[in-house]
């Protein structure tokens, strides 16, 4: 089968196989061979995971109606955005079998991948020939970035992986920032109190403006690892490392202390201000408007692309924006839930939450109490969580119809309700005190008590057909 040649310059086939399983000796499933997107996006093309628009397409609100109405379905492939016809991918990390197959391990292991990446980075591999080049100035104003919704403050980069170097220590952090597009630089949302606002601080107490260099289209576990709750000190790229299975290689810019991919698609070097800002605002994770903030503007000085490059474009409140911030999350709760010896056998933020407000946890109970106590254990890890529902291992906490199930037949309010007043809530949520951002937080057990006969609550199952035993 001939696939799409995504290669920069390449011509629209390619007969070059892709290695299964090269290098790889713990998983079964494929592996990038190499470290850019262009062989993980041949390998959908392959697969027929891409739906490719062949049709011109606006940058202002045309690609964001195209990506909402195909939220839920394959990635998307733009041939042609904006005045100057760029290309855009756009959903890669839509689904979580993508993820997982981006990451070239079974889907049901990403959580446990991601965390031991995490306890495991691996040092990064300095090489000298990136796949971008430095170009002209102006071919910033040629970058295809998309207006997405009606009142968001203006057009905004949403995929950009923003690295910076700790004055203090030296260590690189890498994070998921947006970008608002103004002509000839940006706005930066840094959230305040987290690894790169911190480094700014130390940069604006120096009375030096931060340097950073903004990383789009990188190799898929850069992105992975950019948008994980790293500790503080660890270099997110060495993350990345570790969830391909060996050393992220990277580049040092010219005249520059930071080290990028040397694999991305757009490289764009500029200055965080420490005095210079202007308001942002977009639409966030639950798909309703951002408050308007000042927040500091970064000046471009310099541009790198491949030769025929891809920007990836991020839908604010899609399925993409969703899965990339709510499964590292996912993860941490995960941890923190078998911390107390608690067996976890599935985990999901709702997506009606935004991935991100509440969870579903399917637990394997052996004492009374433990719902109860992955509730309080998961609403430890994840502080912007409102609401747990925990479940019997039987339920599949992906599953909405299964969930109703369960409050509907398992659930009883007197001893398995958790309601927690006055707690530190998400700035995100709208219906928080806005003031004190504080939150009611609840958790409800539907986990059957472990003296009931189990049989006469279980679905029917039809073998051979039905997943779950």
């Amino acid at each position: 089968m001939t696939t799409t040649n995504f290669l920069p310059g390449g011509s629209h086939h390619s007969s070059r196989p892709i290695a299964i399983n090269e290098g790889v000796k713990n998983e079964s499933s494929v592996r990038l061979r190499e470290q850019d997107i262009q062989e993980f996006l041949s390998k959908l093309e392959e697969e027929g995971e891409i739906e490719t628009i062949r049709s011109h397409v606006g940058e202002r609100f045309e690609a964001a109606a195209i990506m909402k109405e195909k939220d839920l379905g394959k990635a998307l492939l733009f041939l042609s955005v904006g005045k100057y016809g760029r290309k855009v991918v756009a959903n890669i990390f839509g689904k979580r079998r993508r993820i997982s197959r981006a990451l070239g391990i079974e889907e049901e292991k990403v959580h446990r991948h991601l965390l031991h990446a995490l306890e495991s980075p691996l040092k990064c591999k300095e090489v000298s020939s990136p796949t971008f080049q430095k170009v002209k100035p102006e071919e910033l104003s040629m970058l295809p970035v998309l207006t997405h919704y009606e009142k968001d403050a203006g057009p905004y980069i949403t995929s950009a992986t923003v690295i910076a170097s700790d004055p203090e220590t030296g260590v690189q952090n890498a994070s998921i920032h947006r970008l608002l597009a103004r002509e000839g630089y940006f706005v930066i949302r840094m959230v305040e109190g987290r690894h790169l606002h911190q480094i700014f601080q130390k940069y604006k107490a120096r009375g030096r403006d931060m340097p950073v260099a903004i990383v789009i289209t990188p190799n898929p576990a850069v992105t992975v690892a950019a948008a994980s709750p790293a500790p503080s000190g660890l270099d997110e790229l060495q993350v990345a490392g570790a969830l391909l299975g060996e050393p992220l290689r990277v580049v040092r810019l010219d005249g520059s202390d930071l080290s990028v991919p040397a694999e991305a698609q757009y490289v764009i070097e500029g200055l965080v201000s420490i005095e210079k800002t202007e308001k942002e605002w977009m639409t966030d994770i639950l798909g309703t408007y951002d408050i308007p903030r000042e927040q500091p503007v970064v000046k471009v000085t310099s541009i790198h692309r491949s030769s025929d490059p891809l920007y990836h474009a991020i839908l604010p409140a899609g399925s993409e924006h969703r899965l990339l911030m709510g499964l590292p999350f996912e993860a941490r709760i995960l941890e923190n839930v078998e911390r107390i010896g608690i067996k976890v056998l599935g985990i999901c933020l709702t997506r009606g939450s935004g991935s991100w407000l509440h969870a579903a946890i399917s637990i394997r109970k052996n004492s009374e109490g433990d719902g109860r106590n992955a509730i309080l254990a998961a609403l430890s890890a994840h502080p912007s969580l409102k609401g747990v529902v925990v479940l019997d291992e039987d339920i599949d906490p992906t599953d909405y119809a299964a969930i109703d199930f369960s409050f509907a037949t398992r659930f009883q309010s007197k001893g398995n309700l958790v309601v927690v007043e006055g707690a530190r809530g998400s700035s995100l949520d709208p219906s928080a005190d806005q003031r004190s951002m504080t939150t009611l937080k609840w958790g409800i057990d539907t986990t059957l008590s472990l003296s009931v006969e189990k049989e006469r609550f279980k679905m029917a199952k039809i073998p051979g057909f039905d997943k779950r035993s």
